[in-house]
């Protein structure tokens, strides 16, 4: 057995002992910014980061899906694993996969591998694999650009109230993150609903949540479903999900949360409370120091993206080893440190004089 599904096979062990901890749901960026720009920023698929919510994706030919749609996972913890079908370590990741989601499928995880591959020879891959899991086609490779997938297999992990929460490598996910995601599942997935209420998902999905509680209302019980109920419900949870990361030792996701939250929620009145207990927040120092190291960082990762040349990478590398080494003991230095290894393997990999 190679090394690499060594470790693949640890991490699907792991993963198994998982067990159900309770706490709330998370949600979505700013009163202040105005519902319009929010709405333009969503709708289009711009790069996503970690720590982001999922935009509203759109996939072709969604296969062995319960849900109609991307957007009828709404509610579910997503694992998205970008693949091809000519990968061997594509190959090696299917059985972990494969139990993840025998095994947390029924706690609220979707599975969904999307690739840029025509489906001549990857339904057939899937076929000889034995994938259990939703599949789909990028075939103009929107997504694979918008997750900055650079090889593959690569797994986005995004929790249950549509947070990105991880990227990168299958192998190295931690299942703790897993077991976080989980939490606050919707306890009916949305392809579970009546007919009529299904359709809701799509202004959920695009965090639209008065629209999609109007509709809601308007639908009344439909076969003992009450959607408005279950609407009213999902916004208690993720306020109070926001509420309770807000306190926590690592407020910067909590507050990019909840600036999502406070604009998706709007002009709904638990948008005020989640805009007001943010403003609070922000007025500790210390809150602002790690909010202002974040976006720092998060600043860099958007020029990687860009770099042009050795010599952009060079100066980039640079200002991130800078940053790394001010930032020690810092909550940000894990995640400064990988993008600093991932400068120093563009720069590898760079050809001489370029």
């Amino acid at each position: 057995m190679s090394a690499r599904v060594l470790v693949l096979a640890r991490g699907a062990l792991a993963l198994c002992a998982l067990v159900p901890s309770a706490w709330p749901a998370a949600g979505q960026d700013a009163a202040a910014q105005g519902k319009a720009g929010h709405a333009a920023a969503r709708d289009a698929l711009d790069a996503v980061e970690v720590g982001a919510q999922l935009p509203p994706i759109a996939l072709t030919d969604l296969r062995q899906s319960p849900a109609r749609s991307f957007a009828e996972y709404y509610g579910r913890a997503l694992l998205i694993e970008f693949f091809d079908y000519w990968s061997r370590p594509c190959a090696a990741v299917v059985p972990t996969l494969n139990q993840m989601q025998d095994l947390l499928g029924p706690r609220g995880l979707a599975l969904v591998s999307v690739t840029k591959e025509a489906p001549r020879k990857t339904v057939p891959w899937i076929a000889e694999h034995g994938v259990r899991y939703a599949y789909a086609f990028d075939p103009t490779g929107a997504l694979y650009q918008a997750f900055d997938v650079d090889e593959t297999p690569r797994v986005v992990l995004v929790d249950a109230c549509g947070t990105v929460r991880w990227m990168g490598s299958p192998e190295r996910i931690r299942p703790r993150l897993v077991q976080l995601a989980l939490e606050n599942a919707l306890e009916k997935p949305v392809w579970e609903w009546p007919e009529s209420a299904r359709a809701l998902a799509v202004p959920l999905q695009a965090g639209h949540y008065a629209d999609a509680l109007g509709r809601a209302t308007a639908l009344g019980v439909v076969d003992g479903f009450d959607p408005s109920a279950v609407l009213h419900a999902r916004i208690d949870a993720l306020v109070a999900h926001f509420e309770r990361r807000i306190t926590g030792p690592e407020p910067w996701p909590a507050v990019r949360f909840g600036r999502q939250l406070a604009s998706d929620l709007a002009p709904l009145p638990e948008a005020q409370r989640v805009a007001t207990r943010l403003a609070e927040r922000l007025a500790d120092p210390e809150v602002k120091s790690q909010v202002e190291a974040y976006d720092q960082w998060l600043a860099f990762d958007r020029r990687r993206r860009n770099l042009r040349g050795v010599k952009q990478i060079r100066d980039l590398r640079d200002e991130v080893k800078v940053f790394v080494d001010a930032q020690a003991g810092h909550p940000i230095e894990t995640d400064a440190r990988e993008l600093l290894e991932r400068l120093d393997q563009l720069l590898e990999q760079a050809p001489p004089g370029g």
